[in-house]
């Protein structure tokens, strides 16, 4: 394969069923293309599919599709999402690595005007899917490094986030000449993502600035009088 849609093999569910019958834990990680409609996510269970990945590039739309160069990615992966815990699938574990979070945060910092990333864990809003990102401390180059060494295929991905001028591959390029001439900076912008200060940040629903206030002193100060001063 080239990092293409596994949908496009007409044979793909005889496979996965085969699979499954020689005793393979049989997985997939279909492309969101039109292939990956409702009838087609009622087959994997038939066939034995015990695991689906879907990837999710950002917290709304506009971020995702921009990762993703596609319109419209974002509600599908949404939909497909729905469909798979309908069909039982309750954990999805996405392949993204430290790179993606770190690409992920720059392109929230400077096109989405927010800060965020990708988080290792977390739980849908109804509480009724597992997300998980295994690789969320790995880099892209120790996980190249490691398939090399267990001779590994790597496949390239020429689906999505991989082609020239995306924004993704922008940061890619950022990200990979600061580890070039300043490693320690890409390292840093690591930590920080786990050492949030919010009362630090301009974020009101995060730190109530509104209900703060100094306290009075004990013996008021007569300068602060006569200046104007008010410091409550």
């Amino acid at each position: 394969g080239d990092g293409g849609d596994p949908l496009e093999r007409p044979d793909l569910f005889e496979l996965m069923a085969h699979g499954r019958s020689v005793g393979l834990r049989v997985s997939l990680a279909p492309s969101v293309t039109p292939r990956l409609d409702r009838a087609a996510m009622a087959r994997l269970p038939e066939v034995g599919c015990a695991g689906l990945q879907l990837s999710l590039d950002g917290a709304d739309a506009a971020t995702h599709d921009r990762f993703r160069g596609q319109p419209g990615t974002f509600v599908r992966t949404l939909e497909a999402a729905r469909w798979a815990r309908e069909e039982g699938y309750n954990l999805l574990a996405l392949g993204h690595h430290q790179d993606d979070i770190l690409e992920t945060f720059l392109l929230n910092l400077f096109h989405g005007g927010r800060l965020a990333a990708m988080p290792p864990k977390l739980l849908s809003d109804d509480g009724q899917v597992l997300v998980i990102r295994p690789l969320a401390y790995c880099t892209e180059s120790d996980i190249a490094r490691y398939a090399r060494s267990s001779r590994f295929p790597i496949v390239p991905c020429k689906v999505c986030g991989s082609q020239d001028r995306l924004e993704r591959q922008v940061l890619k390029q950022l990200l990979a000449s600061w580890r070039h001439e300043h490693p320690e900076r890409v390292a840093s912008i690591g930590t920080a993502l786990g050492r949030v200060v919010p009362s630090h940040l301009l974020d009101r629903d995060l730190w109530d600035f509104g209900g703060l206030c100094a306290s009075r002193p004990a013996t008021p100060d007569p300068g602060l009088a006569e200046t104007g001063i008010d410091n409550r």
